[in-house]
């Protein structure tokens, strides 16, 4: 299986995209496809065809945002089509946990953009904070809204070509879920992307990690805790399309 061992010099021999949308559980996503042998390379919003150019052999490209158009359409070549994964989770679960990550009081090491924002945010209490995010109120034209990104990756969302990765799945008894689920989940999704199912076992018993840097609790339904009831009912009701769509019944 050469296919799978890193390698600096032979270019790779197909053209792999994960889309993981923001706080849908991205670490635990690499940390499977590692137990793969599988490497991510980072890319910024829209994706193009060309970046795939630069990938070797066992690497794939990661982004957390949907991709240029003309990587969609590469869906639709019969030849050698893109093999593309959307990785996501409920989004009132993505929202309280971008809500943590942005939190003044976090204390982890990250990029410059939170440490920016943390001193805006700084100026709210945690409910204002929270509605912020809900509402999808800006501060900046490049402001990050969970939201607006489940919105735009609809297009991933509804083709059937793209292979979906739920967190819920693939997070197993630690995180909530159910270990038969995730084992079923990783099997389908090397399936999809041919690598040997006898990884599974390795990917399974790898896949959940506390000690990333992007980790706080790593559960499923942690919004009906940091949220308020008005809170709750407010998202219901101002994304009850995205919800469903999804497959997230309002409660």
């Amino acid at each position: 299986m050469n296919r799978f061992k890193r390698s600096s010099e032979k270019p790779a021999d197909e053209k792999i995209l994960v889309v993981s949308l923001q706080k849908c559980g991205t670490h635990l996503l690499f940390r499977i496809l590692s137990a793969a042998g599988l490497e991510g390379v980072g890319v910024g919003p829209q994706c193009k065809l060309q970046d795939f150019n630069r990938l070797r052999m066992g690497q794939y490209l990661w982004t957390h945002f949907p991709p240029a158009d003309e990587v969609l359409m590469a869906l639709e070549d019969s030849q050698k089509p893109i093999r593309l994964v959307l990785n996501y989770r409920d989004p009132r679960d993505a929202i309280v946990s971008w809500f943590y990550w942005l939190h003044p009081e976090n204390k982890k090491v990250t990029h410059l953009h939170r440490e920016y924002m943390k001193k805006v945010y700084a100026h709210f209490n945690d409910r204002e904070l929270l509605d912020i995010f809900i509402k999808m109120d800006k501060f900046r034209e490049v402001e990050y809204c969970i939201p607006e990104q489940f919105r735009y990756a609809r297009a991933l969302l509804f083709h059937p070509a793209v292979h979906k990765a739920r967190f819920e799945d693939l997070i197993g008894n630690d995180g909530g879920g159910c270990d038969k689920t995730q084992r079923e989940a990783i099997a389908s999704l090397f399936r999809f992307l041919d690598v040997p199912l006898g990884l599974v076992d390795k990917a399974t018993n790898e896949a959940f990690d506390r000690n990333s840097e992007t980790f706080r609790k790593g559960e499923i339904g942690g919004y009906k805790e940091a949220m308020s009831l008005e809170q709750i009912q407010a998202f219901n009701r101002l994304y009850d399309d995205l919800l469903r769509q999804y497959g997230y019944p309002p409660d």
